[in-house]
């Protein structure tokens, strides 16, 4: 066997703003065989998760900087594949901020 696992994150990527307190975040991870292991990393601490089938779910908390995320899935045959969000934000504060933007350009 020399095909990797797969990692499909739902409704969470790179990039993106999440205006909420906690960030619930789901990712499908599947192997062709036998799925050995999957580690979740959130800006480097590994974090726990639950797992329904083929679903790992976990909570990301707010926070007033830039998070990452590094999922790792290892099958039984000992392939590695790893798959990071980057750069994303979980903070209520984002809706200010684009009110106060959105006031100042109405102003204008």
């Amino acid at each position: 066997d020399k095909t990797n696992p797969v990692i499909v994150p739902i409704d969470f990527e790179s990039g993106k703003q999440y205006p909420v307190e906690v960030k619930n975040v789901k990712a499908e991870v599947k192997d062709n065989l036998v799925l050995e292991s999957v580690k979740i990393y959130l800006n480097g601490e590994e974090v726990e998760y639950k797992v329904e089938g083929e679903s790992y779910t976990f909570d990301v908390p707010e926070a007033n900087e830039k998070q990452n995320v590094e999922f790792v899935a290892v099958d039984a045959a000992g392939n590695e594949y790893k798959l990071q969000v980057d750069d994303f934000l979980v903070s209520t504060n984002i809706l200010f901020v684009g009110t106060i933007t959105h006031l100042c350009l109405l102003v204008q």
